[in-house]
């Protein structure tokens, strides 16, 4: 579990700090609010999924110190969670309006 969340932390922490150039990208970013994320992330499909790590440990007020805020970004941790598997992609509605060619284009 802890190796687990050590990656989620490491593959937030890697796009926080790489930023694509200007207009390498034109995908959108899913449009997630907090409550609807921790709906999804509930579900047995996504809960395992490294985005859904760091979004409950964004939420544990106890965790100390807490994680850095710009992890906790709702938009950071939804295009993460869009990022994942293909299974676990295909249950989040807001993956397949924002970003449906996004594994494709990884994968080609």
């Amino acid at each position: 579990m802890a190796r687990a969340l050590a990656f989620a932390l490491l593959v937030l922490a890697t796009a926080v700090a790489v930023r694509p150039a200007a207009g390498a990208c034109t995908l959108k970013a899913p449009s997630i609010s907090a409550a609807s994320l921790t709906s999804i992330c509930a579900a047995d499909a996504t809960y395992g999924s490294p985005a859904c790590s760091v979004w409950r440990l964004c939420n544990d007020e106890t965790l100390s110190p807490p994680i850095f805020p710009q992890l906790c970004n709702t938009t950071r941790v939804a295009a993460t969670l869009c990022l994942d598997d293909a299974d676990v992609v295909a249950t989040v509605p807001a993956c397949s309006r924002s970003a449906s060619g996004i594994h494709t284009a990884l994968e080609g």
